[in-house]
C-alpha cells in the first residue's frame, strides 16, 4: 500500500502473519511513544486492538481502507490518516494522536527483524497497523435474559457479553506456518466440535442460543470461492446434519442466517440481503415447509417470510 495519494494494492500481509511473528510485533509496537498511554493487544489471527487512556473521541474516520466512513468515499479506497468528523477540538486531538500512532507503527514495524526474514522468503511484510471501530463507551444494547453464545472471535464474544449473553468459547488454533487455509479449517472443524459439545452439555440451562463461525468470510475477501464452498459443505455436514438431528429430538425452533455477505467478486462486505431458514419447534411454533427447495439467497427470495431487516429478526422469528 503506498501512501496517501497512493492508489490501492491488495497488501493484507496479516493473512500469512503467524501468532508467534504477530506477537513479536505487538510488543515492538507498545514500545512506541506517545504522550498519553495506550495499549496495543495482538488477539486472533492479524487481529489487534488499540486502547488509547484519557478521554478521546470517537468521531472519527477508520484508517483501514477498506471500511471508509466519511460520506463520498467508497471502500476499497486510497490509504488516508484519520480525520474528525465534527469540528470539536477533542476529535481533533484524537486523530492527531492516532495519526501520529499509525505513523510510528510503520517506523517500527517496517525494517523490523520479522519483516526482514517475511521478504527474504517472499512473504508480504507487516509494516503497519490500520485502524477501524473508534468507540469510547460500551454499547447501550437491551439485555437478552437466558441467552448462551459460543463465540471464539473477539468482537462477536464482546457483542454477546455487552447483550447479557453467557459465552462459551476456546482458544483459537495458533496460526504456526504460512498456510492460512489450513489454520481456518483448524479453527472451524475446532468451532464445530465446542459448539456441538456445548449445546449437548447446556440444553437444559438456557433457553436461546446464539453459535458464530467466522471462517466462511475470508474466502469472500480473498476471492477463493471453491475454498469458501468447501467451508460451507463442511459445516453442512458436521454441523447443521447434527444440529437437524439434535433440534427434532428436543422440539428445538432454529434459525440460521448470516450477519452480511462477502461476495467474491468484491473482496468485501456488501449490503446484499442475506437468506434466513427457520427449523423445527413445538406445537403452534413449528415451521412449516414452504416452496423452498435449498437455503440460498435465490430460493430465499421466493420464502414465506419475506423481506426482514435485521433489527426485526428476532421478534419476527419468535426469539425475543
Amino acid at each position: 500500500m503506498e501512501n496517501g495519494k497512493g492508489k490501492i494494492i491488495d497488501a493484507r500481509a496479516g493473512r500469512t502473519l503467524t501468532t508467534k511473528e504477530a506477537k513479536v510485533l505487538a510488543r515492538e509496537v507498545n514500545k512506541i511513544f506517545l504522550p498519553r498511554k495506550f495499549e496495543f493487544h495482538s488477539t486472533v489471527q492479524h487481529r489487534g486492538v488499540l486502547v488509547l487512556r484519557g478521554g478521546f473521541s470517537d468521531n472519527i474516520t477508520n484508517t483501514d481502507p477498506f471500511y471508509p466512513v466519511k460520506e463520498g468515499i467508497k471502500p476499497p479506497a486510497p490509504f488516508r490518516f484519520s480525520e474528525p468528523l465534527d469540528d470539536d477540538e477533542n476529535s481533533e486531538y484524537t486523530v492527531n494522536m492516532l495519526n501520529e500512532f499509525v505513523e510510528q507503527s510503520f517506523m517500527k514495524l517496517n525494517n523490523h527483524p520479522v519483516n526482514q526474514a517475511r521478504r527474504k522468503k517472499g512473504l508480504m511484510p507487516a509494516t503497519i497497523l490500520i485502524t477501524r471501530g473508534a468507540g469510547t463507551e460500551l454499547p447501550k444494547i437491551k439485555k437478552l435474559k437466558k441467552w448462551m453464545a459460543v463465540q471464539y472471535m473477539p468482537l462477536e464474544k464482546g457483542i454477546c457479553r455487552s447483550a447479557g449473553m453467557e459465552v462459551f468459547s476456546f482458544p483459537y488454533p495458533e496460526m504456526k506456518k504460512f498456510d492460512v487455509y489450513k489454520n481456518l479449517y483448524d479453527g472451524l472443524n475446532k468451532a464445530v466440535n465446542f459448539s456441538v459439545k456445548i449445546l449437548k452439555k447446556q440444553k437444559e440451562n438456557f433457553d436461546y442460543a446464539y453459535i458464530h463461525f467466522k471462517e466462511t468470510d475470508p474466502p469472500g475477501h480473498d476471492n477463493k470461492p471453491h475454498e469458501k464452498k468447501a467451508m460451507i459443505e463442511l459445516l453442512d455436514k458436521k454441523f447443521f446434519s447434527f444440529l437437524k438431528k439434535f433440534a427434532e429430538k428436543n422440539k428445538i425452533k432454529v434459525a440460521v442466517t448470516a450477519d452480511h455477505s462477502t461476495p467474491c467478486s468484491l473482496k468485501m462486505h456488501s449490503a446484499d440481503p442475506v437468506p434466513v431458514l427457520l427449523f423445527g419447534g413445538k406445537g403452534k411454533e413449528r415451521t412449516e415447509k414452504d416452496g423452498c427447495s435449498a437455503f440460498n439467497e435465490k430460493q430465499a427470495r421466493k420464502g414465506s417470510l419475506g423481506k426482514i431487516y435485521g433489527k426485526e429478526l428476532l421478534k419476527k422469528i419468535g426469539f425475543a
